[in-house]
């Protein structure tokens, strides 16, 4: 059976991103979503709807998946 990167490891490489392209990233604004099959569209999902609701809002420009 074959898994996916670790999720740890996914936001570590984030978090290097970021820091790399000198964006803003506040702790409240990274989604984690354990448990969660990457094959489900990510507007379907809890937090994909609450992610939604925030970009709607405008106040953000980059969005890092």
């Amino acid at each position: 059976m074959d898994e996916g990167v670790s999720i740890q490891a996914q936001k570590r490489r984030i978090l290097e991103y970021v820091l790399y392209k000198k964006l803003n990233l506040a702790n409240e604004d990274i989604f984690i979503e354990e448990g969660v099959s990457g094959g489900i569209p990510i507007w379907d999902r809890p937090k994909g709807q609450n992610l939604k609701r925030r970009l709607d809002t405008g106040q953000y420009r980059t969005l890092l998946l």
